[in-house]
């Protein structure tokens, strides 16, 4: 017992000497990440001390979290914590996710929503998001070679997500036309109805068509899901990411074209740039061997007027004369769909030499209003595009002192069932 005793009184104190060591290394190591490629993700940046954030403790909380997140070859850690995860089997069908029940979805929308007296509902289901600026969707199915994000109808928030565009609509009446482009997953438009019974996830041409339904008839709302899935067999969704392709995006530019009452581009008319082995989100969350041996391939149409454009980055840097359509020839391939205007940006500008005539509109999207803008720039003089989860200045203003005529807003399904991103797009609206 004595013996017993030592033995373990020696693997504490090499544990707790290794952890120290560990901690020291951490905090000595000068140069740390700020970004993480698996996660696709800025990490969190050291926290500004302030009086108020020492007495109420969240300064100590945010270095806590700081060097948790930027430790020294954190990326190699996660990625072999994802191979450690793939021992556990492999299989050629499997469901990565919360697998949480769906509400189902009203068979008449009613009247328009409004927003209830709090801004909030009383009863919410949260999503699984990696973080406040990430996304994800509430599961993968990977059958094959192919990753298909799946989606559950949360009717307290699809009514939500109205009521903010109903409100929206009110405040920009007589001052801007309001679009409302709701994107459906892959899963919606490629998977057979009866698969996606057995799956247990939602009907999302059902689930759009109540949302849009419960929204002010004044709001010009974009058919999107019809003309995805007349063209499902094409390749409107990568494999190993959860986002459209840009072939995907066009034939909703179309339908965008054919509201607002415009002739669209054809394809044929653009220049391409095609990017080969691409590796995006659904590989990264699910670690599956199908997923990485077959990378997708992005092919990037470039705007005809101009392919400049000015961005303010989510930091707040501006540079001008920056790409719409990019180079990433040799970015690692889990962050090649930034060829699409480098990614999430807090505001992009175009101006297009080649319309002069005034007319502006402004994008309000998720991302995958990425692949989807550098369309919308041959139709505008000005086009502008924020992202709501870091733009943050007044949109009423920003509307008024760029003479904005439409406001377009742009999500893909899974955000109209998540709470936080209702939050962030009804602050920006509301603005």
């Amino acid at each position: 017992m004595k013996n017993n005793n030592i033995v373990n009184s020696i693997k504490i104190a090499v544990f707790g000497l290794t952890m120290a060591v560990m901690t020291v290394i951490g905090l000595a190591w000068f140069k740390r990440p700020d970004v993480s490629q698996i996660e696709k993700r800025k990490l969190t940046a050291f926290p500004k001390m302030s009086f108020s954030a020492l007495a109420d403790g969240s300064w100590f909380s945010g270095v806590e979290t700081w060097y948790a997140d930027t430790f020294p070859a954190r990326e190699k850690l996660v990625n072999a914590n994802n191979s450690f995860k793939a021992l556990y089997g492999r299989t050629s069908e499997k469901i990565v996710g919360s697998g949480k029940n769906a509400d189902v979805i009203p068979e008449t929308a009613g009247e328009a929503a409004t927003l209830p007296a709090t801004t909030e509902p009383e009863t919410v289901r949260d999503g699984i998001v990696t973080d406040e600026g990430g996304e994800t969707t509430d599961g993968v199915y990977v059958s094959g070679n192919t990753g298909y994000s799946l989606y559950y109808f949360v009717k307290e928030n699809a009514d939500w997500y109205a009521a903010v565009l109903n409100e929206a609509q009110k405040r920009f009446e007589g001052r801007a036309t309001v679009y409302d482009m709701i994107v459906p997953l892959n899963s919606g438009v490629v998977l057979s109805d009866s698969l996606q019974k057995e799956l247990g996830v939602s009907d999302q041409r059902e689930a759009i068509s109540y949302i849009y339904g419960r929204m002010n008839p004044s709001i010009r709302t974009v058919p999107t899901f019809d003309i995805l899935r007349n063209h499902c067999e094409e390749y409107l969704y990568f494999r190993t990411d959860h986002h459209w392709t840009a072939l995907g995006a066009y034939y909703a530019y179309t339908s965008f074209c054919d509201i607002k009452g415009i002739a669209p581009h054809k394809l044929s008319q653009f220049q391409t740039r095609t990017f080969e082995g691409f590796v995006g989100t659904h590989y990264s969350e699910t670690n599956s061997a199908q997923l990485k041996a077959n990378p997708d391939t992005i092919t990037a149409y470039i705007p005809m007027g101009t392919n400049k454009m000015t961005i303010t980055d989510v930091n707040g840097e501006t540079n001008e004369n920056w790409p719409i359509i990019m180079d990433v020839d040799g970015y690692p391939a889990n962050s090649k769909y930034s060829c699409f205007v480098n990614g999430d940006a807090k505001l992009c500008v175009v101006e297009n030499p080649q319309i002069t005539d005034g007319s502006a509109c402004i994008c309000i999207k998720d991302s995958f209003g990425c692949a989807f803008v550098p369309f919308l720039v041959d139709h505008y003089q000005y086009t502008y595009w924020v992202d709501y989860r870091y733009f943050h200045q007044s949109l009423s203003a920003f509307v008024d002192e760029h003479k904005i005529t439409d406001i377009i807003f742009l999500q893909n399904i899974y955000n109209t069932a998540y709470k936080k991103a209702i939050e962030q797009l009804q602050e920006l609206a509301q603005s």
